[in-house]
């Protein structure tokens, strides 16, 4: 897998400005990482109409005013050596133009940053990134205090899914050929559960260790199916919440990235973002990439 377009949506805050120098660098191999900044202007009430400029010039002095901005931040990014940033003003409702230009531009890749209204306790109800990963038609990355120039450590929350395939192939492109990745799956405690009832008399623990054991070689045997070297995988087995599970790993290991899935259901012309990706994404301290389904 290359990733050879990218989609940047750019707010002009701290967090957003971080993660597009980090993208600067980490997909220095890409052809093109396009910075998107939308222009969102609310209708001013009707009462204000005489002491308001119109709507329509208050979006194009924005676009101006933007235009300069992405001007400005583009001389100050790192050059692609094999290919070139540029820049892109729309405006919108901020998802759902920046999901727009990436379906439009063919992207590999969205990258968000964090708000930067909101840091540390992520409030992200109707916040940008989690509206992307309802309509990005590709994997959403939200950047959170990126620190450092490639992804050194990865945790990869595997289910058993039909995208395991495509979360692992995600993975092995973001870490390229030095990643360190903790593989890992949360048993369900249900499960656990009504084996130890069961089997109280005949060894719960030995069932416990034999799910554990069994669930290890499940991941090494997925790690092999898409190439990864034995060398650079660490296999976890937690048991209980998955979201919490999940946040504690990434913490525990001290990871840059969370790779992982979304297991939402999908109405008609929308995606649902899963109750697991949601939790992750509010309460990791790194960045998440969400890979959904379809």
């Amino acid at each position: 897998m290359k990733i050879e377009r990218v989609v940047l949506g750019m707010d002009f805050g701290a967090p957003a400005v971080a993660a597009a120098r980090w993208v600067a660098q980490a997909f220095a191999g890409a052809k093109e990482v396009i910075l998107v900044n939308v222009v969102d202007v609310p209708h001013p009430p009707s009462f204000l109409s005489g002491i308001l400029p119109p709507r329509e010039e208050l979006i194009e002095t924005a676009k101006v005013g933007a235009r300069d901005r992405l001007g400005d931040l583009v001389e100050e990014l790192p050059a692609l050596p094999g290919g070139h940033i540029t820049t892109r003003i729309e405006s919108g409702r901020p998802a759902e133009r920046i999901a727009a230009v990436a379906e439009e531009v063919s992207a590999d890749l969205v990258v968000v940053g964090e708000h930067g209204q909101r840091p540390g306790v992520w409030n992200a109800l109707g916040s940008t990134a989690e509206r992307l990963l309802h309509s990005s038609p590709v994997p959403v990355l939200l950047a959170r205090s990126p620190s450092r120039k490639e992804t050194e450590r990865m945790l990869i929350a595997l289910d058993e899914s039909p995208m395991t395939a495509q979360i692992l192939e995600w993975a092995a492109a973001l870490g390229r050929e030095r990643a360190e990745m903790i593989l890992l799956h949360v048993l369900d405690p249900a499960v656990v559960g009504r084996v130890r009832l069961v089997s109280a008399d005949r060894g719960a623990m030995k069932f416990e260790e034999q799910l554990r054991g069994g669930t290890r070689s499940w991941l090494l045997e997925q790690a092999g199916s898409v190439g990864l070297p034995e060398e650079r995988v660490e296999i976890s087995v937690a048991l209980g919440r998955p979201g919490h599970e999940i946040i504690a790993a990434a913490e525990r290991h001290d990871v840059d990235l969370i790779v992982m899935g979304s297991r939402g259901s999908r109405p008609i012309g929308q995606r649902a973002l899963g109750s697991v990706a949601r939790s992750v994404l509010r309460g990791a301290t790194c960045s998440v990439l969400v890979v959904a389904d379809g």
